[in-house]
Order: structure tokens, then sequence, then C-alpha cells
């Protein structure tokens, strides 16, 4: 159906949750249907009755209203289930700390109906926090917190290879389609793991489909960040979530790249990678990884060597039947 449905993926959400459905109660939005779907993630607090009660402060009886139940913990399992309970094409996920501003919706809305190449756009994200003001060292690791522009200006940013995760507006079918055969290869967020990836793994699999990634800077929302996420420790956990996603994530990006090469840089990188295989089967050189040239060959010509990891060949697999399947869809 056309329309938008606002997912909002909830764990223990019952204080920020206020000010986040204040924001949605004052979208500017008249000319298409919507709704907005509540997942409860495992919460153990009084989440579902805030959301309840504050919902109902402001007589929204013109935007559909749905309050489901995700017993798996983690975000990526919270937002699966608000996309199968979704009744509408296009999705955008707002954190339970985001506060869209009155034309967001409106504006991904038209934006997504217009542009049927686009796959997931995202926006501008302004912080705030119960500190007043922020420490010393968050300007520098801000990014962090997918917080600032998402690019100079408005436009196509499908080299930067990622959109963040709060506040993207994307297809339904698009979503669906990214894993209904092959499921996330990286965990999500799941209460106090601070891993991730799972939203940057999606847009990967959207380039792999021949969609493009999209920043508008009129998309703006504020981001909550409480005190207790504003510590050494929790940016230190928040690095090594991101660390544990990389050797996965750079896999889908190196066969974008290898891809996107002409066609002579193609042969000149594989003949290089040959090479140095080569070398690291007759001298070890610590300077060269033999699985990573047997990945990068693998990548180019299809041909699996016995150094090429199973989750190598899998993204490699999912490449090729995304790119077969008929992608982008008009």
């Amino acid at each position: 159906m056309k329309g938008i449905s606002v997912i909002v993926c909830c764990y223990n959400s019952s204080t920020r949750l206020p000010k986040t459905i204040e924001h949605l109660a004052l979208q500017n939005t008249a000319t298409f249907d919507w709704e907005v779907i509540f997942v409860d993630n495992a919460s153990t607090d009084h989440t579902p009755e805030v959301i309840v009660k504050e919902w109902q402060r402001y007589n929204l009886h013109h935007v559909g209203f749905r309050l489901v139940s995700e017993q798996q913990a983690g975000q990526s399992y919270a937002r699966q289930k608000g996309i199968a309970t979704a009744l509408y094409d296009l999705i955008i996920f707002c954190d339970d700390d985001n506060w869209l501003s009155p034309d967001y919706v409106n504006h991904s809305y038209k934006l997504l109906s217009a542009n049927k190449e686009i796959g997931a756009v995202g926006g501008q994200c302004i912080p705030t926090s119960d500190l007043g003001t922020f420490p010393g060292w968050f300007e520098n690791r801000k990014q962090h917190y997918a917080v600032g522009r998402q690019a100079e200006k408005t436009g196509d940013i499908s080299s930067r290879g990622f959109v963040w995760g709060a506040g993207m507006a994307t297809r339904k079918l698009l979503f669906e389609t990214a894993f209904s055969k092959y499921h996330s290869l990286l965990p999500g967020r799941s209460g106090s793991i601070l891993s991730s990836g799972d939203d940057n793994e999606y847009c990967l699999r959207l380039l792999f489909m021949g969609y493009r990634l999209f920043y508008d800077e009129n998309l703006q929302f504020v981001h909550y960040i409480p005190s207790g996420r504003l510590t050494e420790d929790y940016i230190y956990r928040l690095g090594e979530g991101f660390k544990a996603s990389y050797t996965t994530l750079s896999k889908y990006s190196l066969l974008l790249f290898l891809r996107s090469l002409p066609a002579h840089v193609k042969v000149k990188t594989f003949l290089s990678s040959c090479l140095k295989l080569i070398i690291t089967l007759l001298i070890a050189k610590r300077k060269w990884s033999r699985s990573y040239d047997a990945m990068v060959i693998y990548f180019l010509t299809g041909y699996r060597l016995t150094y090429v990891s199973h989750e190598s060949a899998l993204i490699k697999r999912m490449y090729n039947e995304f790119r077969s399947s008929g992608y982008p869809v008009s």
C-alpha cells in the first residue's frame, strides 16, 4: 500500500519516549497515509504503558498506531518485526531517542516517491544532552553517535557505502528482499551489547542490488544522548562494536570496489594478487595476507582458492544473485 510506516524500536525506553512521541505528533502530513509502529523489544520497565499513555495524549486519529512485541532481544530482530507489521511501502526507522523535525515524514515520502533509484536516504543529526555541554572529546568522535552531517551537501552518497540507521528512510520491499534469503551476517545491538554494523550491511546490500544511497540536509532530527552514554567507557565499547563488524563489512566493500574498477585496472589488480599469493606460498611474507589476495582473485574471477573463507563465498554468491534478479525495480 502507498504510504509510510514509522518504526520505533524500544528497549526500556519509558523515560525517552515522551519527547520522541511528541515530535511524531507534530509531523506535517496531509496528502498520504502513514502509521507509527512501536516495537517493544523485551523491555523490563513500563515501556508499553508509556507508549499507550503518551500516544493517547495527542488524539492522532488520522495516524495508524500499533504496539507490537518482539521477545528476541536485538535491534535487528525488532526492526524485522516492525517491517513484517508495516502496512505501507515506505519505511522510516526512528530510534527511541530521535526527535524528528516537523517535515521529516512528509519530505521522506516525497523524496522516495519521486526517485525510484534511491534505496535509502539519511538526514542530518543534531545532538542534545542532559549534560548541557558535551565532553571535549565529543567533537572528534561524534560520528560514533551518528551525529552531524553525512555529507557536505544534499546528494548521492553511494560511494560512502552507508547512511545511518537512525532516521533512515527506505522501502519495505527492499528490506524484506535484502534479508529474506541471506540473514544478517552481523549480530546488531542487543540491550547493553554495542555490536554494530547491521545498518551498514543493509546499505551495502542495497548497493549490491544497484540502488543508490542519498543524503538530504533537509531531513533533520535531534538525537538525545544522556550523560550515561557520554563516558570514556561507553565510547570505548562503541569502538569495539565497530571493530567487531569491520571484517565482515570490509568484504562487502571490497567486492563493490573491485567490481567498479575499469577493465585494465582489474587485470592489473588480479595479476598483482596472483604474484603476491605465489610469493606467500613460497616465502612467508608478513606484509601480505594470503587470504586477502585469494579473496581478491575470487571476487574478480570467481575462482575459489582454499584460502577464501565461507563468508566471502556467501557474500559473492549474494552479490551475483542480487545482480541477476532485475534490480532496481521501478
